[in-house]
């Protein structure tokens, strides 16, 4: 089967290691079974959010000026802010108001089993470049596969793939050091104690605890 051939080559990679060296394996996301896609943007276009300049678009590239919000995946919802966009709709002063409708329309998809939990960026990421981030975000229930398509008619279809990343499951197995007891860490705490294993440092904005015991 593909794992005990995957298995195989690991153990081979293994070999050419030195006993005394530490050995980093990990994920950075888990895996699950497809059971539909869902098209954020068809869903937009019904509430009247996402507009297009002609019937048929290929691209977002023909989005109407008039649109208020459009997705890219998975699962980033951005508004068409002014300033920020090419075709800007929103003044900066009704930011916080129109996402906050957004968000509230979300819920919808939240009741009804497709979204687990609809996200801020605010709450997912900081640093100098926090603006450039989706202003919404959308983590899907296991095996919802969120699409950015444009030119879908329906909200669901059929995927031609079987499986997809999911946030949970991910693993680590740090061969030569012992890990924290709660074995729950972000990929910060990961990154940072990589970096104090090479000798690098960290950034001076990089909040974490780490994962070494």
């Amino acid at each position: 089967s593909f794992y005990t051939k995957l298995d195989h080559y690991i153990k081979g990679i293994f070999e050419y290691i030195p006993d005394d060296a530490d050995v980093l394996l990990l994920s950075d996301h888990g895996f699950c079974s497809i059971e539909k896609e869902f098209y954020v943007n068809t869903y937009l276009s019904r509430k009247g959010l996402l507009k297009f300049k002609v019937e048929d678009p290929k691209s977002l590239n023909e989005m109407d000026s008039s649109t208020i919000a459009y997705s890219l995946i998975p699962g980033r919802i951005y508004l068409n802010l002014k300033g920020r966009e090419e075709m800007g709709s929103i003044p900066q002063g009704d930011y916080n108001r129109v996402r906050n409708e957004i968000v509230d329309m979300l819920g919808e998809l939240v009741d009804n089993g497709i979204i687990k939990r609809v996200w801020l960026k605010e709450e997912l990421y900081s640093g100098p470049f926090l603006d450039e981030a989706p202003d919404i975000i959308l983590e899907p229930f296991d095996g919802i596969d969120i699409k950015g398509d444009i030119n879908r008619k329906e909200l669901f279809g059929k995927s031609s793939i079987k499986g997809m990343h999911t946030l949970e499951d991910a693993f680590i197995l740090w061969i030569g050091k012992e890990l924290k007891g709660n074995n729950s860490f972000s990929i910060i705490d990961i990154a940072s104690s990589i970096l104090d294993e090479l000798g690098v440092g960290r950034p001076p904005d990089m909040e974490a605890s780490g994962c070494l015991a």
